[in-house]
């Protein structure tokens, strides 16, 4: 085995001679004799590559119009409809792909990968599963084709390992001769003309269905990235069945375009249908016998974020947690395309009741990121916010404000004092202090957040205190005089930081001071067309009974959740005039009755209409409880 810097050059020159011989001898002479349609060089298949974007579920992926096509793969296959459609399919590796597994004797593909694996950056390493996927796929091509066409793919593989067999040592195991890139050049050349005199008479036309495919495509991927959905649902249709024509029900080709399809109904709102496709994608995937992949990682996604959407929280943990493993597995510990997922992840945690499982991986995503994009970058924003969620939820508020400041700090020195991107964070600096004014922050619970993992800066242990900070107030003031002052005008998150300082007010029990503000937030909601942010009331200061769901976990043998409805009247003060329950159920009074409790205490942001605050009398509060089960 010759040194690997060696090796490495030999790999980047034969890459390099291969894009040479292409450009000079191969185009030209396929332009000649059969045309570029015959092999399609440069326009192979729609690749449908997923893209994962930030927001959580995309499922769609970009077109690739230009398909880098492999020599060896592409002209070992030339001459057939299938052949052509594999070679632009997939890239393993240089030579990964085996067109004709027995040709050679002794040939390995998976012993193969692993020569070439270590010569590779483990970016660039090849999955031996993989190769043996494609050693598979081209026996059943082989088994499927005619001796005449089987006896196309040795006379252009022959010709084409006549110009490189000094280049891999394997191919020449006497490692006799010096290297000569030329030498190399000229032989492939010959060698690869002369096959061609032998192929050119079975090359057929070029493909209309395949043009069709990928220009209905183009068409569909337009419409979805413009949020047309209504148009975007039958291209997608359109594709899904120009796929199935031309490459079989049952075909892996079918793995995008369904997940595609699916897709577009999850965002349409059709949950019901994209469920079923999802379901019917991943079966499909999951006949393969191949756990860990990288194409299952899409409609795991999809299944978990419509359970998501559906309220389904704890059934869509497990397609999210599969989903992330596989990402792992196929990318590494630490890729950032799993961030989409540990955030729906983590949501459905959260939704489950199971902080410390959702607390370990959002730990796990914030590190990620910052290990990712880097400590003072400034997509950090994204995942300060869900971090100190997280942290909201679970009662630390002392550690959520250390990340909103942070927050706050990142986004002023990046892009200057007065961004308004540092809005979230002032609103998050806010919240936290209502929260722990509200729910209370035990000492021994701040302490344990002065110092976390990643080294952040938290501010120390605050005491329990009976009026809430003026810190909070001026953090929303400061919000207020960014938006007010941004161009373009923002006026629906004018009025949502407007509504934070009146929430604030009326928590604190300022009644006078609170209605100004939401009158002052009505406006600006209206000009955005965002009233109804205000048309329903909002508990501010209600703190659940012991026996609430999130209070936490109970034995599930012993107790059952049960969901108590009460149907409140609120004045236009935000004070409760009145609470009955609205469903009560023999055996749960004392729950019915310590849930009516702590509606009576709470106060309630009032509803508005006409930019006047009004009496409520129909609106229901639901609370989720356990209720012990009946004993035999």
């Amino acid at each position: 085995m010759r040194p690997r810097t060696q090796q490495q050059a030999w790999l980047h020159d034969f890459q390099g001679g291969k894009a040479k011989f292409a450009q000079r001898h191969l185009k030209p002479a396929l332009d000649a004799k059969i045309g570029v349609a015959g092999l399609r060089i440069g326009a192979g298949r729609c690749n449908d590559d997923q893209s994962r974007d930030a927001e959580g579920l995309c499922g769609t992926g970009k077109a690739h119009d230009q398909v880098q096509v492999d020599l060896f793969a592409l002209l070992g296959r030339s001459g057939t409809a299938a052949g052509r459609a594999d070679a632009a399919k997939r890239v393993v590796a240089m030579h990964a792909v085996e067109p004709r597994p027995g040709f050679l004797q002794g040939h390995d593909p998976v012993r193969k990968a692993r020569v070439v694996k270590g010569q590779r950056p483990a970016r660039y390493r090849i999955n031996a599963g993989v190769v043996r996927r494609s050693q598979q796929e081209a026996q059943q091509f082989v088994s499927d084709q005619t001796a005449a066409t089987r006896q196309q793919c040795d006379s252009l593989r022959l010709g084409f390992l006549v110009g490189h067999s000094r280049i891999l040592p394997e191919l020449n195991p006497g490692g006799q001769g010096a290297y000569n890139p030329d030498a190399m050049f000229k032989r492939t050349a010959a060698g690869l003309l002369c096959a061609l005199m032998l192929v050119t008479p079975h090359i057929r036309a070029g493909e209309p269905a395949q043009d069709e495919r990928l220009a209905v495509y183009k068409q569909f991927r337009s419409a979805f990235d413009s949020a047309d959905y209504a148009t975007a649902l039958p291209l997608a249709v359109r594709v899904v069945t120009l796929t199935q024509s031309q490459f079989g029900a049952e075909s892996m080709e079918m793995v995008n375009p369904r997940t595609n399809l699916a897709t577009t109904y999850y965002r349409m709102g059709k949950f019901g249908e994209a469920l079923d496709i999802y379901r019917e994608t991943l079966a499909l995937l999951d006949q393969q016998d191949d756990a860990i992949n990288p194409l299952l990682i899409r409609p795991l996604h999809g299944i978990g974020a419509t359970l998501r959407a559906l309220d389904r929280h704890p059934e869509a943990i497990a397609p999210l947690k599969r989903a992330v493993d596989i990402t792992r597995n196929s990318e590494g510990l630490q890729s950032p395309t799993q961030l989409p997922l540990l955030k729906d992840l983590v949501a459905c945690y959260m939704a489950s009741g199971r902080v410390q499982q959702a607390g370990t991986e959002q730990q796990y995503a914030f590190t990620v990121a910052e290990t990712t994009y880097g400590r003072n970058d400034i997509r950090m924003l994204g995942p300060l916010d869900e971090y100190a969620r997280w942290n909201e939820v679970a009662g630390r508020y002392s550690a959520a404000r250390g990340l909103h400041v942070r927050a706050v700090q990142l986004a002023d020195s990046v892009l200057g004092a007065g961004t308004i991107q540092a809005v979230n964070g002032l609103r998050g600096i806010a919240r936290s202090y209502r929260l722990a004014y509200v729910n209370g922050e035990t000492e021994e619970a701040a302490a344990a957040e002065t110092t976390t993992s990643t080294g952040m800066l938290v501010p120390p242990p605050v005491v329990i205190a009976q009026t809430q900070s003026v810190e909070g107030e001026r953090a929303l003031r400061v919000a207020v005089q960014r938006l007010a002052a941004a161009l373009p005008a923002q006026p629906q998150r004018l009025g949502e930081v407007q509504t934070d300082l009146g929430d604030w007010y009326l928590t604190g029990g300022s009644v006078t001071r609170a209605i100004p503000i939401y009158e002052e937030a009505y406006r600006s909601l209206s000009a955005a067309d965002g009233q109804k942010l205000l048309a329903t009331p909002v508990p501010l200061t209600y703190r659940a009974p012991p026996i609430a769901v999130s209070r936490g976990l109970q034995d599930a043998d012993l107790y059952e959740e049960q969901v108590v409805e009460v149907r409140v009247t609120i004045a236009p003060n935000g004070e409760v005039r009145d609470a009955q329950v609205a469903n009560p159920v023999a055996g749960r009074e004392s729950a019915e009755k310590a849930v009516v409790s702590a509606v009576k205490r709470a106060t309630f942001r009032p509803a508005f209409m006409d930019g006047v605050a009004v009496t409520s009398t129909d609106y229901v509060f639901r609370e989720e409880v356990f209720v012990k089960r009946p004993k035999g």
